[in-house]
């Protein structure tokens, strides 16, 4: 099994989720966060003391929506193949996909393990 966590544009977390949902992936969970990525912004600044303009950076965290998703090892390629085709423009900002391993999973209702716990 597999922890797939994506952080993607939030306006393409709809569009997401019904891309992921038509592949037969109904499971995940989601929320906002905030984050950067490598590209720094960089701008001027002006000195109030002597007039001159100043270089400098901005770090800015910017809204994201993070989707964390457990699948089977099976099904990992159709996740990120889905989640890629949905949110590549090719604009800095698309996002970033993660995929971890996962040791156990438990259903707490029934007591299912790992594959069961899945489905």
């Amino acid at each position: 099994m597999k922890e797939i966590i994506a952080v993607i544009r939030p306006n393409m977390y709809f569009p997401t989720r019904d891309a992921l949902h038509e592949a037969g992936i109904f499971s995940m969970n989601s929320q906002m966060v905030y984050g950067r990525g490598k590209n720094v912004h960089v701008g001027m600044e002006l000195n109030v003391d002597t007039g001159e303009g100043l270089e400098v950076e901005e770090y800015p965290l910017l809204a994201k929506r993070q989707m964390n998703i457990v699948v089977r090892d099976t099904d990992v390629k159709k996740v990120i193949d889905t989640i890629i085709k949905t949110n590549q423009t090719g604009i800095s900002g698309d996002g970033k996909i993660f995929v971890l391993p996962v040791e156990k999973t438990y259903r707490i209702r029934t007591g299912e393990t790992d594959d069961n716990a899945l489905m």
